[in-house]
């Protein structure tokens, strides 16, 4: 495949995951912009990022955390003051995993180079969410 042919099939392969996703059928999405991911090279930076968080806004509403986690932090890994829609997702997803220490380093990210989380996720409710977790698990009986 030339790439041009690549660059092309990339740009259907989003627009269809594009599709797939708007109409809420997140798991062919997620099929699809795997697809997209899977024929990534060196030479795609401009495409890598958005595919990434398509790819992890997909497997967010899914309900995949650490896919979602993966996806979402190679979305940002380059530039996260472009890509500001998947920093703030990333944070939704590694409180929603239980990694809350690092969710608060990038909701600190995120803030720093934002502003508020459009969200609404702050320091204090991750706080209070490991508080409840740690509750949930000292509560729990050995099997």
């Amino acid at each position: 495949m030339t790439d041009a042919q690549r660059e092309r099939r990339l740009q259907e392969l989003n627009e269809e995951g594009n599709r797939l996703f708007d109409a809420d059928r997140f798991a062919e999405a997620t099929a699809v912009y795997g697809e997209a991911v899977a024929l990534l090279t060196p030479a795609d930076a401009d495409h890598a990022p958005p595919l990434y968080e398509n790819l992890g806004l997909a497997l967010l509403n899914r309900g995949r955390w650490r896919p979602a986690i993966h996806a979402l932090d190679r979305a940002v890994d380059q530039d996260p003051a472009r890509r500001a829609q998947a920093l703030a997702f990333l944070v939704a997803a590694l409180a929603l995993e239980g990694l809350f220490d690092e969710a608060r380093r990038r909701l600190a990210e995120y803030e720093g180079l934002h502003g508020p989380h459009p969200l609404g996720w702050t320091a204090t409710e991750l706080d209070r969410r490991q508080a409840e977790q740690r509750r949930r698990l000292a509560h729990r009986r050995p099997g």
